[in-house]
């Protein structure tokens, strides 16, 4: 019996600072790269190592190396979301062939196989060495390149929040309070059209970030100056049951309609910090029923759940833009409860051709909630299609 051909890919880092940023803390990246790959990757001095017995797992690293050095460049501490930004790119990419194929191996990666009896040029590996310009030496050898397109770092959008640190009435350099990193390609859509176009619609299931990644961007926007405010809209409809007069003010009755909305905020920047900005009234929360007649300017304005909009309220929403404003409509059209024609719906259908406008359609593979939510989510999608099948089935 044949024994199964073995793979390695070796990488020699130029600092232990790179790989302390790649590895992150307690190793916490390199067990969350284990368990993706499902083989071990091994840390000697400032190599690393990775052996597997599947080729395109290996071809998968390299792609995935290649990218953690160039981010390791500009951050002292890789978070985990960056890996499943990267993971979910491979996955694109996954036997595409790519622009880098060929004889290019510049990620700095050494691809050696072992068990492999025609590799002839293993002994000649330490003569070819050469410096790798992403912070690694390469140990180059005369097998097939990686069939994975390489990966840019640069090219993944990321929703950086900081702030300008200030002192003796000056104003210092930028302090980053955290990052956002997309996870899924769904996602990535999403913060590209987020930085991009004037007009967001973000639309599918729950649990696919369409809340967090506009807050996360809004928050961005205020903290750096170019915009004053994040307005937060949603309309205030009850999901199938009448809860009757809620008591307190306005504030305190919609309260319970908008804590998915203080639950996101929260969880980003901590509840003093944006207790602080509603203060400012740098953040602004309000029953769309209260957009009426507004002229919104300087800001971005999140309309949430808009699939329990009417067609003339998103209308009356959308003309409330004024110099300066970006508006994001988020919603799952499977969850409206209103039983006629909702405003988000219509909306898509108009804008889809309007070139300030992106409609961004979030799938089950975004959902990052948690791994119950997707598959709850799934079994409702697969229920669904077999109902309607059946429809069509006895009404043919």
């Amino acid at each position: 019996m044949a024994e199964k051909k073995k793979f390695e890919t070796n990488i020699v880092l130029d600092s232990q600072d790179i790989l302390l940023s790649i590895s992150g803390t307690n190793n916490e990246n390199i067990h969350i790269i284990e368990n993706y790959f499902q083989s071990p990757v091994y840390l000697v001095g400032n190599q690393i190592t990775f052996r597997t017995s599947s080729k395109d797992m290996n071809r998968k690293f390299e792609s995935l190396m290649h990218a953690l050095i160039g981010f390791a460049k500009t951050m002292s501490y890789i978070k985990p979301d960056y890996l499943y930004a990267l993971f979910s790119k491979i996955e694109q990419d996954d036997g595409s062939g790519g622009e880098n194929g060929g004889s290019d191996n510049s990620s700095g990666i050494d691809n050696s196989s072992g068990n492999n009896s025609n590799n002839d040029n293993s002994s000649s590996n330490n003569d070819n060495k050469s410096k790798n310009k992403e912070g690694g030496t390469l140990v180059q050898e005369k097998t097939k390149a990686s069939a994975f397109k390489k990966i840019d770092w640069k090219e993944i959008p990321v929703i950086e929040i900081s702030a300008q640190e200030e002192g003796n009435g000056k104003v210092g350099n930028k302090k980053k309070i955290m990052s956002i990193v997309p996870r899924s390609r769904g996602q990535e859509e999403a913060v590209h059209s987020l930085q991009n176009f004037e007009l967001s619609f973000l639309v599918g299931p729950a649990g696919t970030g369409k809340t967090l990644l506009t807050t996360a961007y809004a928050l961005s926007l205020i903290l750096s100056k170019k915009i004053q405010h994040y307005i937060i809209t949603r309309p205030v409809v009850e999901a199938g049951e009448h809860l009757g007069y809620l008591p307190g003010d306005l504030f305190q009755k919609i309260l319970p309609y908008m804590r998915p909305i203080f639950d996101e905020l929260h969880g980003l920047s901590g509840p003093a910090f944006i207790e602080a900005l509603q203060e400012k009234g740098q953040i602004e929360i309000a029953p769309l029923a209260y957009m009426r007649g507004r002229t919104l300017k300087n800001c971005l304005v999140l309309l949430d759940e808009a699939q329990n909009t009417t067609v003339s309220q998103m209308r009356m929403f959308l003309t409330r833009l004024g110099e300066g404003a970006k508006a994001v409509v988020t919603g799952d059209l499977t969850q409206s409860d209103l039983s006629r024609a909702n405003g988000l719906q219509e909306a898509c259908k108009i804008f889809q051709h309007v070139k300030e406008a992106n409609i961004v359609q979030l799938k089950e593979s975004d959902v990052q909630r948690s791994r119950i939510a997707k598959i709850v989510i799934d079994a409702y999608n697969k229920y669904d299609q077999k109902n309607s099948a059946n429809e069509k089935t006895s009404y043919s």
